[in-house]
């Protein structure tokens, strides 16, 4: 996982999940109903539940309905929004252009993955 958010100059640097709870000038969501989300709704470590009661109670909602929303919201909020997603989504997208946004900090979460294949099989 992974913040996104524009190039554009910010006043609060955000450099880890710790900085974007700790503000208020820049909203931040998760796709509805995504991976992500159930991240943050079961985590046990305090500032990432803080992030998901200000997610899960802020109205409007800052989740959207899908990564494009999101990434389309980041691009759209000039620095005033920030989208948590899979890190290999994020820099997928960062490396695209208009290469307009970047990866705020470190991953929040280190998750890995594999291919299943029947024994034996070529």
């Amino acid at each position: 996982l992974a913040a996104f958010l524009t190039v554009e100059r910010m006043i609060t640097p955000i450099e880890s999940a710790d900085d974007l709870a700790k503000q208020t000038e820049i909203a931040y969501g998760t796709v509805k109903a995504g991976s992500t989300e159930s991240f943050f709704e079961a985590a046990t470590i305090p500032v990432y539940q803080k992030m998901w009661l200000y997610m899960n109670n802020t109205r409007p909602s800052p989740m959207v309905e899908s990564n494009s929303e999101g990434i389309a919201k980041v691009r759209s909020m000039k620095g005033k929004y920030a989208f948590l997603l899979e890190s290999a989504q994020n820099e997928y997208i960062e490396q695209r252009k208009p290469c307009d946004t970047m990866k705020a900090g470190s991953n929040l979460d280190s998750k890995g993955y594999g291919i299943g294949m029947p024994k034996n099989s070529t």
